[in-house]
C-alpha cells in the first residue's frame, strides 16, 4: 500500500472549529517539535493552526493572527499562511474526495479550489501588457476607446524611438 498519496486523516473525536485552543496549542508544540515531521504531524499542526485563525482563538491574548505566529510559535506571518492554505487544500481535498497534497510544496501550487495557480510570469512584456489588460477593465467602457488610442499613441511614440529596420531588397534589383 503506497501511504505517500494518503489523505491525512482529521481525527474524528472533536470537530474542525470545535476543539479548544489549549488542545489546538498542544497539537501544534507536537507536530513542531518533531525534526522530521510526517506528512501526518504537519498536516495537523497545519489543521489546528487553521482552527485558531478562524475561530480567532489568538484575539485574546495576542490581538493579531501576525503576533500570535510571532510570540508564541517564533514563526513568520508569511510561513503561518502558508500552513493555513495547506489546511485549507487538505480540507478541499477531503470534502472532495480527492488524494489531496503529499506536502505543503504541492499544496502551495494549487488556489483555495484545488486547480493549479497561474505562474508568475518572469517576462517584463507579459507583465506590462497584464497590467494594460487590469487598467482597461477597471475603466467605465465610456473610456475605454480613450484608453486604447492613449495606449497606440504611446506605442507609435515608442516604436518611433527605435532604431530604423533594414530595408528588404526588393526583387527584381541587382
Amino acid at each position: 500500500m503506497n501511504t505517500n498519496c494518503a489523505t491525512p486523516a482529521v481525527p474524528a473525536a472533536t470537530p474542525i472549529g470545535k476543539r479548544p485552543l489549549k488542545d489546538l496549542e498542544a497539537a501544534i508544540a507536537q507536530g513542531l517539535s518533531s525534526i522530521a515531521q510526517s506528512l501526518r504531524d504537519r498536516s495537523q499542526v497545519a489543521l489546528a493552526m487553521l482552527d485558531i485563525h478562524d475561530g480567532r482563538l489568538y484575539k485574546k491574548d495576542y490581538g493579531t493572527f501576525k503576533s500570535y505566529l510571532l510570540q508564541r510559535w517564533q514563526i513568520s506571518r508569511p510561513r503561518g499562511y502558508q500552513m493555513l492554505h495547506f489546511a485549507r487544500v487538505i480540507l478541499m481535498s477531503t470534502t472532495v474526495d480527492t488524494g489531496g497534497p503529499e506536502n505543503e510544496r504541492q499544496a502551495r501550487l494549487l488556489d483555495g479550489g484545488g486547480k493549479a495557480r497561474r505562474p508568475r510570469e518572469s517576462d517584463p512584456v507579459v507583465r506590462v501588457m497584464d497590467y494594460i489588460v487590469k487598467a482597461y477593465e477597471k475603466r467605465p467602457p465610456s473610456e475605454r476607446r480613450d484608453f486604447v488610442e492613449s495606449v497606440q499613441d504611446l506605442l507609435r511614440d515608442l516604436e518611433s524611438k527605435l532604431e530604423p529596420k533594414h530595408k528588404a531588397p526588393t526583387a527584381g534589383c541587382s
